[in-house]
């Protein structure tokens, strides 16, 4: 169980992570001697490819459906979200075709130039038929303050001219984070789908952070501005320095006060504490609040807070030394054409193309037997969860790589230290 705060915790897990990436990708270049078994994107053999994601995207269950529907081979390396852009800078990129991370870190990916640009024109399924967020600026979930999500879809250039033609990384999946509680144990509160119920003074000492420098001080402002304790200058993921100076004040004083009883960086590890009702309310993944409601818990993820959500996206990302170009243009459409969405929408997650997976998921019932995948899921049909429509539109802000992200490491790091 991870440590309460002090410093056994300091640069634990997430953090860790988070700072070794930004130093890496600062400017590293050290070649990673080997990827994995399996040769290199550069000597596969035709027709094979090498993607470098989390362990959701190298299932083997999607892995295999790929081989099956083009003939092609895309192996996959596991990885964590915090290493694999670290890898990447290292130099994994010549030994791989394809890295599949969370968004927030493709920003210095970008201007490192360590990607292949892909055409829009080169990917058949990336139609009008995708989700607008993806596709226009000013659409429900478009955050007109930072930009995104487009800001790191498409290439400067693309974005510069309008005409958003050119892809830095092409979106293959997405999400929303929020919090959770026991509903057992929380049952009292001025607003139970405020973020404020993590501050609650009734619950100090049984609420719990993510161990994050970037996703929790995001949270943390998006609390703040929703409730209107502070209206911040710029987009709550790219805070200046004044507005970081506020928002670590604000979690000083709860510190102060013992209203946290831990950090937590781990799937399995948060699950835990809402099994075990060590924590009893805390920022949260809401894969990670299903399971531990199938472990025993009674807990209750909010889908829609009401001070907003905070999204994020993964996609594909292509290595500038790829002499696979084709097998991955294939491999993005494979997961825009929805099959690997029969086992990703289960786990609560999304595809930029709902309308191809709509077919693959409304006659299946993995999750509720009087329910099907895509009513529960996609379509909101039970009071379980909102649709994917309200969520969108209840978008704060996306996960992004700050500016000032030197500062977001130091104040985290002092906060997490004392």
């Amino acid at each position: 169980m991870q440590a309460q705060f002090g410093r056994r915790s300091f640069l634990k897990g997430g953090l860790g992570a988070t700072l070794g990436a930004g130093a890496l990708l600062g400017g590293g270049s050290a070649l990673l001697a080997a990827c994995g078994s399996g040769g290199s994107g550069s000597s596969s053999a035709a027709g094979s490819a090498r993607s470098m994601g989390l362990s959701l995207t190298t299932d083997p269950r999607i892995l295999a459906g790929f081989k099956k529907k083009t003939g092609k081979v895309m192996q996959g390396q596991a990885d964590t979200v915090g290493n694999m852009q670290v890898q990447w800078a290292q130099g994994a990129y010549r030994q791989l075709d394809v890295l599949e991370p969370n968004a927030q870190w493709v920003g210095p990916i970008q201007g490192n130039n360590l990607f292949k640009p892909v055409p829009v024109s080169d990917v058949p399924l990336w139609t009008d038929d995708v989700l607008p967020l993806f596709r226009k600026a000013g659409a429900p979930g478009y955050v007109k303050e930072s930009g995104w999500p487009l800001k790191t879809i498409y290439t400067e250039q693309a974005l510069q001219s309008e005409a958003l033609d050119e892809f830095t990384m092409v979106p293959t999946w997405f999400g929303f984070d929020a919090f959770g509680y026991l509903e057992n144990r929380v049952t009292e509160g001025e607003d139970m789908d405020s973020y404020g119920l993590i501050f609650d003074k009734r619950y100090a000492g049984k609420a719990a952070l993510f161990d994050d420098a970037i996703q929790t001080p995001l949270k943390v402002a998006t609390y703040l501005q929703g409730s209107n304790q502070y209206a911040f200058d710029g987009p709550l993921g790219n805070l200046t320095k004044d507005d970081l100076a506020i928002v670590f004040e604000f979690l000083d004083e709860m510190k102060a006060r013992k209203q946290f009883r831990l950090l937590w960086n781990d799937f399995g590890q948060l699950v835990d504490l809402l099994v075990s009702e060590e924590v009893w309310v805390c920022d949260a993944w809401s894969s990670a609040v299903y399971a531990a409601n199938a472990a025993g818990a009674k807990a209750r993820f909010v889908d829609n807070p009401t001070e907003g959500n905070n999204a994020w996206w993964y996609g594909v990302l292509v290595s500038p030394e790829t002499k696979n170009y084709e097998t991955v243009v294939d491999y993005i459409d494979y997961w825009l054409g929805g099959e690997p969405h029969q086992i990703m929408a289960p786990q609560g997650y999304y595809s930029p193309r709902p309308d191809l997976v709509k077919p693959l998921i409304e006659n299946t019932f993995t999750t509720d037997p009087d329910v099907s995948d895509w009513d529960y899921w996609y379509a909101g049909a039970t009071d379980k969860r909102p649709s994917l429509e309200s969520r969108i539109q209840n978008t704060a802000e996306w996960q992004q790589y700050p500016d000032e992200f030197a500062e977001y490491s130091r104040l985290w790091t002092e906060f997490t230290a004392s």
